[in-house]
C-alpha cells in the first residue's frame, strides 16, 4: 500500500498546491450542495472536473482533502489573528469582531466550518485540528481583555472563555436564524467585548 499522502501543501510545487487547493474548493461546494457524509469521492471528481484516480493522485482520499480544507482555514485565520495581535487594544477589539462577522464572512462557509467541525468530534486528526483553532482565538481574545484591564490573562480566563462561547454561539444560531445577520452577531460581540473589555461602547456605533 502506497504511503498516505499528506494534507499538508508544504514544499509541494506550485502547480500541485494548485490542484490540491481546486479540489478542496470542489469539496466546499458538494458539502454545501450535499453536506460531506453524503459526497463520494466519485462526486467531488465530478465537481472538480477530475476522473477519481486523478483526485487520488493529489489526496489519499476524501478525509484527506477534509483535512487539508481545514488546515487552510486555520493557516489564514493564524496568519490574521498574529496582524491583529499588533493593533492597539481598542482597535484590536474591533478587528477581532470583524475577522470573524465581516465582510470576508460569509453564511455558506460558516455552514461548512461547523459541519466540519461536528464530525471533528469523532475524528482525531480534526480534532487535533479544531482545538488549535479553539486555542489560537481564545488566546487572542485573553491576551486583549487582560491589556485592556491592566491585569494577568490568568484573571480573564473565564471572561475570555465566555466571549469565545459566545462568538461561536452567534455564528452557529445564524445558520438557523434567518433573522439574525453577521451585521447583528458582530454588534452583539462586539458590545459584549468592549463591555468586558472596560472599554467605551461608544466604538460600537462609530465602526
Amino acid at each position: 500500500m502506497p504511503p498516505r499522502k499528506s494534507s499538508s501543501a508544504q514544499s509541494l510545487p506550485p502547480n500541485h498546491q494548485e490542484q490540491r487547493r481546486h479540489i478542496m474548493q470542489a469539496l466546499h461546494r458538494c458539502i454545501r450542495k450535499k453536506g460531506y457524509a453524503f459526497t463520494s469521492l466519485r462526486d467531488l471528481a465530478e465537481e472538480a472536473g477530475m476522473s477519481a484516480s486523478h483526485v487520488r493522485y493529489y489526496f489519499d482520499g476524501k478525509d484527506v482533502v477534509l483535512e487539508y480544507y481545514l488546515e487552510h482555514f486555520i493557516q489564514i485565520v493564524r496568519h490574521d489573528l498574529d496582524e491583529i495581535a499588533g493593533l492597539p487594544v481598542d482597535r484590536r477589539i474591533v478587528a477581532i469582531a470583524d475577522r470573524f462577522f465581516g465582510e470576508r464572512v460569509t453564511r455558506d462557509r460558516i455552514s461548512v466550518l461547523f459541519e466540519i467541525f461536528g464530525i471533528a468530534i469523532h475524528n482525531k486528526r480534526l480534532h487535533a485540528l479544531k482545538v488549535a483553532h479553539d486555542d489560537q482565538v481564545l488566546g487572542i481574545i485573553k491576551r486583549t481583555l487582560a491589556e485592556a484591564r491592566g491585569t494577568p490573562d490568568a484573571d480573564v480566563s473565564d471572561d475570555a472563555i465566555a466571549l469565545h462561547a459566545l462568538l461561536v454561539g452567534l455564528s452557529t444560531n445564524m445558520l438557523f436564524d434567518s433573522e439574525q445577520t453577521l451585521a447583528k452577531g458582530r454588534q452583539l460581540f462586539l458590545l459584549s467585548f468592549l463591555s468586558m473589555a472596560g472599554r467605551p461602547i461608544e466604538h460600537v456605533a462609530e465602526t
